[in-house]
């Protein structure tokens, strides 16, 4: 959709508030969960509006996902759907990059992706609908940390915006800026610690942080897992982090225990 659409959608409210930011950003990942169970949490919380950042927004497994049919069961209940493909994942690794912190590629891709104009440009759409409504960024993982949504909320933090994750029907956890980011105005990067003479990249604080897991996808063949959109299969991700990979690497439909 473009930025003029989203405008439409907001009803010029950007002309009425010019300095007036989001007073709240939520997220949510669908993981396994029914679409019934999905729809009252986003109702317990007050949510009007789904904003997908799956970069390919649909699941084998769990079908009641799809972008194809998502909007319109979403719609049935009063609630809207956007899909923003520009704050979604499935990123290239780049030379020189400014966010070695990360040790696994897949969250380093995306922090240098948060540099770009196209990333400003999306995140801009993302602020300007959530100035009118109330709106939850969904992917796919369950958790938030085992998420790039994590690093898209680190984006609006630095830009004044609350951010919480929706983990239950009765608690929202409140997003802290990642320990090892270093903000420059309204931009964050990921660098290495300088540790007397030498550079040490960051574990992720809590679970073992791996991307989004819309950032990959499998082939028809589960048994070989080798990832679609790019050239590296899951025994190559293994010698580069061997015991950490982007969950997006065994599909989109990774299960974890959900709270209810």
């Amino acid at each position: 959709m473009s930025a003029l659409k989203i405008k439409k959608i907001v009803d010029g409210a950007e002309k009425n508030t010019v300095k007036e930011k989001p007073s709240l950003v939520m997220t949510i990942g669908h993981s396994t969960r029914t679409l019934a169970e999905f729809i009252r949490l986003l109702q317990a919380h007050g949510v009007s509006r789904v904003v997908d950042v799956r970069a390919m927004p649909r699941s084998r497994h769990n079908p009641q996902f799809n972008k194809e049919s998502l909007p319109g069961e979403l719609k049935k209940v009063g609630l809207e759907y956007i899909h923003l493909p520009g704050l979604g994942g499935l990123r290239h690794t780049k030379t020189g990059s400014l966010n070695v912190g990360w040790r696994n590629s897949c969250f380093r891709s995306y922090a240098d992706y948060m540099q770009t104009p196209e990333f400003e440009r999306s995140l801009d759409e993302l602020v300007l609908l959530a100035k009118k409504e109330r709106v939850a960024l969904m992917c796919a993982e369950a958790v938030p940390w085992r998420c790039h949504r994590s690093l898209i909320a680190d984006a609006l933090l630095v830009r004044g915006i609350r951010t919480e994750d929706i983990m239950s029907a009765t608690r929202r956890q409140v997003h802290t800026l990642t320990s090892f980011g270093k903000v420059h105005g309204t931009t964050i990067t990921y660098p290495a610690e300088v540790s007397g003479n030498s550079q040490e990249s960051h574990r992720p604080t809590r679970a073992a942080a791996t991307h989004c897991e819309d950032l990959t996808r499998r082939t028809l063949n589960d048994e070989n897992h080798h990832i679609h959109a790019g050239t590296v299969s899951t025994a190559e991700g293994h010698r580069r982090h061997p015991r950490r990979r982007c969950l997006s690497a065994v599909g989109a439909d990774y299960a974890l225990t959900i709270p209810k």
